[in-house]
């Protein structure tokens, strides 16, 4: 369990990581190899690029795609699979903000309501702070390609810890300008105020 320390991984996540890496937790067939390819790749980037598993039957469909070892850190840092923010959402997508990327200017930032059911018990592994709140929300940063979103990363959000969420994921984006960082932050809150948490 000492070389998942390299992660970065919150202490009860590791143990969380640690316990689907040696079969003691027990998930979906396609969400375990995720992880397992997050760790691989993470760890040993050799091997995995030996390993050469850049998709699976999972990780794509007409409306959204991902790379499974992105999916697989996904859920382990931020408690949410990008199947699960899609397939728990009643309106995916509900709104949409262009996100100014000086790499490659394709990105996007979806917010979207999320309905995890009673306790999160839908979700696969959330996150404690996602148990019991009422009303939850996604913050996705995606790319549209070939009339698909592809995922890069998603976070689940509440009403009351919206933009702390939010500034956490927009980390890289005006990264060297926090003028610029400061307000697209402040727009998408407003965005946010004024078209989802409005329902």
């Amino acid at each position: 369990m000492g070389k998942l320390n390299v992660l970065e991984v919150q202490d009860d996540r590791e143990k969380l990581l640690f316990d689907i890496l040696v079969c003691k937790r027990k998930l979906d067939f396609f969400l375990t190899l995720d992880i397992q390819l997050y760790v691989l790749k993470d760890l040993f980037p050799n091997d995995y690029e030996s390993v050469k598993i850049n998709r699976h039957p999972c990780s794509e469909c007409d409306l959204y795609e991902y790379d499974p070892p992105k999916n697989g850190k996904n859920i382990i840092k931020h408690g949410i699979s990008f199947d699960e923010v899609v397939s728990y959402s009643t309106q995916f997508g509900t709104l949409v903000v262009p996100c100014p990327d000086e790499n490659d200017g394709t990105r996007i930032v979806i917010f979207s309501d999320l309905s995890p059911g009673e306790y999160g018990n839908k979700l696969s592994l959330p996150l404690a702070s996602m148990v019991g709140e009422k009303r939850l929300y996604t913050l996705s940063i995606v790319q549209q390609r070939d009339g698909k979103f592809r995922f890069i990363s998603s976070r689940v959000m509440s009403r009351t810890k919206f933009s702390k969420t939010i500034k956490n994921a927009y980390k890289n984006i005006y990264a060297n300008d926090p003028e610029k960082k400061k307000a697209f932050v402040e727009r998408s809150v407003e965005l946010l105020k004024q078209h989802l948490f409005r329902k």
